[in-house]
């Protein structure tokens, strides 16, 4: 994940600053920031290679791993609709930051992005490269029951009239 500094552009460098501004934007994040944050880390290091191959012909797409990280805020802090994470967006700099938006775009924007993660399967595939990972050459043991219900008889049949 780009760190504040690498967003700003080096901005340290130009404007002679000594200490990390990374760092001090982290102190000032509230807990739930601070987690999402440390989740962005685990799930970008898995993420697969994203990008929008711009043609040359119209506006330039806005970049993917912004979006991609809104998306996953959505779900984070049970954002219900995306007007909802867009108007969080404009409203909490912390996590338009987090996020790597110097604007946020539109709700078409989202819906058309979405469209493209769900049909790569962008998601299943971090899941699948962080399972590999972390559980490599380990056996996972769990049970999984199923509470679906099945259609029975309450009583026994009655086995004298057959």
């Amino acid at each position: 994940m780009k760190s504040l500094t690498e967003i700003i552009g080096d901005g340290q460098l130009l404007f002679n600053i000594s200490f990390d501004l990374q760092d001090i934007f982290e102190e000032y994040l509230t807990e739930q920031h601070r987690a999402f944050l440390a989740m962005l880390r685990v799930i970008e290091e898995h993420l697969p290679p994203l990008g929008i191959i711009y043609t040359g012909r119209g506006r330039k797409p806005h970049e993917t791993l912004p979006i991609l990280r809104a998306f996953l805020a959505k779900s984070f802090f049970t954002i219900e609709t995306t007007s909802d994470l867009l108007q969080r967006l404009k409203s909490d700099s912390s996590l338009r930051r987090i996020c790597g938006f110097t604007e946020v775009p539109s709700a078409s924007t989202f819906s058309r992005r979405l469209k493209i993660f769900s049909d790569h399967h962008i998601m299943e595939q971090t899941l699948y490269t962080m399972v590999r990972e972390y559980h490599a050459g380990r056996l996972v043991g769990h049970i999984s029951r199923d509470s679906t219900a099945i259609c029975a008889r309450e009583k026994p049949a009655n086995k004298k009239r057959t």
